[in-house]
């Protein structure tokens, strides 16, 4: 007879509580009062305006423009006045920054960015950080702009 110890796998299931934008718990009234909170509702909208990700895809803002390397891009379309503003407000919420007095200048830039893609029908697009909170990139039109640009000025070929 031989004595074999075997390595036995336990598989335990937790239960996660997922909110409507899809972040998850694993505490029923906690996801019950993140999606009742402000910023739950505004993200929820927020999702609602999604019309384009990277998710799943292995690209991320890096990839897709250089930009920070996160889980995710977003692509935003607002179609009305109430899509432009759940954006203002999400971006009021979840940055507080926006709301200090000495940085009012910055909000109005940043506002008038929204404002402009809203007005044109552009897309704008934002990064999805890794604790799951959305950063605004630019709008699909402006990055455009911005390549056709770096491409005909004179200054930016080099070696040419």
């Amino acid at each position: 007879m031989k004595e074999i110890k075997k390595e036995k796998q336990h598989i335990e299931y937790v239960t996660i509580y997922q909110a409507t934008d899809g972040t998850e718990f694993t505490n029923k009234e906690e996801c019950i009062k993140y999606e009742t909170s402000a910023k739950g509702v505004l993200k929820s909208k927020l999702n609602n305006l999604i019309v384009g990700s990277t998710k799943g895809t292995g690209i991320d803002a890096w990839d897709l423009m250089g930009g920070d390397c996160d889980s995710e891009v977003i692509a935003i379309k607002m179609t009305n006045a109430e899509d432009l503003d759940v954006v203002k407000q999400y971006m009021l919420l979840d940055y507080p920054y926006y709301n200090a007095e000495e940085n009012l200048e910055k909000k109005n830039k940043l506002f008038k960015k929204f404002d402009d893609a809203y007005n044109k029908g552009d897309s704008i697009l934002f990064g999805i950080n890794c604790e799951g909170d959305y950063y605004f990139i630019n709008s699909k039109q402006n990055i455009i702009d911005n390549l056709n640009a770096l491409i005909t000025d004179d200054k930016f070929k080099v070696g040419i």
